[in-house]
């Protein structure tokens, strides 16, 4: 464990419980999302992508899920901590969206989770 990044080991620590992610994403969603969410099928995914120049990319966390209603439709939330201010993150998800849209058959939503500690305000 890296231990010179506490805030962000604490976060992708206890996101990278199952349980704990259901909860929260559940919490987050709209109600008519979350309920229509089969959250057994949710599942941490692969979390570094290859680009097409060789860069490579980490998430902090990317998890999938189905849909109840037994439609073919997957979802993927992208969680991504940050400790200060960063107007670089919209540019750092849509690379990553993109990575994870890449490496898809069929083309899933991606919803995009940061979650931010700082001290200072941040819009």
């Amino acid at each position: 464990m890296d231990l010179s990044h506490p805030h962000n080991n604490f976060v992708i620590q206890n996101m990278s419980n199952i349980k704990l992610a259901k909860e929260v994403l559940a919490a987050l969603l709209p109600q008519d999302l979350s309920q229509s969410i089969n959250w057994n099928t949710l599942k941490l995914e692969k979390d570094s992508f290859i680009t097409k120049d060789l860069k490579e990319l980490y998430t902090d966390l990317l998890f999938s899920c189905t849909r109840k209603n037994n439609e073919d439709i997957q979802l993927y939330f992208l969680f991504e901590h940050k400790a200060n201010p960063d107007h670089n993150v919209p540019d750092q998800l849509l690379q990553y969206i993109t990575q994870i849209q890449v490496q898809q058959k069929k083309k899933a939503p991606v919803i995009s989770i940061v979650f931010y500690h700082g001290k200072r305000r941040w819009n």
